[in-house]
């Protein structure tokens, strides 16, 4: 195992803890798994580390955009009983008519 220290400038760790957080792990798992799949593909594959890292941004704004219509639901009183998953499929499916 290796250790390093990354000095980050502020944006481009706010993007990685947003990509992270999209994929369910650890700033540091994160950026390992970034590395190690640089280390693995050679040149080949920063297109499709890019087209990745491209997909969680959009699924963190698509899911950023969720939760402000939420809090602006909630705020206008329309929803009473707040249920995550019925608004999560909303939002899925009002993704897929888009």
């Amino acid at each position: 195992m290796v250790s390093i220290n990354i000095d980050l400038p502020e944006e481009l760790r706010a993007d990685a803890i947003r990509m992270a957080d999209a994929q369910g792990v650890t700033l540091e798992e994160f950026l390992r798994r970034c590395i190690a799949e640089r280390l693995k593909g050679g040149a080949a594959e920063p297109a499709a580390a890019n087209e990745q890292l491209d997909a969680d941004e959009a699924h963190v704004e698509y899911m950023r955009k969720g939760l402000a219509e939420a809090e602006e639901a909630i705020t206008r009183g329309e929803v009473s009983d707040w249920d995550p998953d019925a608004f999560l499929d909303e939002m899925h499916r009002r993704h897929q008519k888009s």
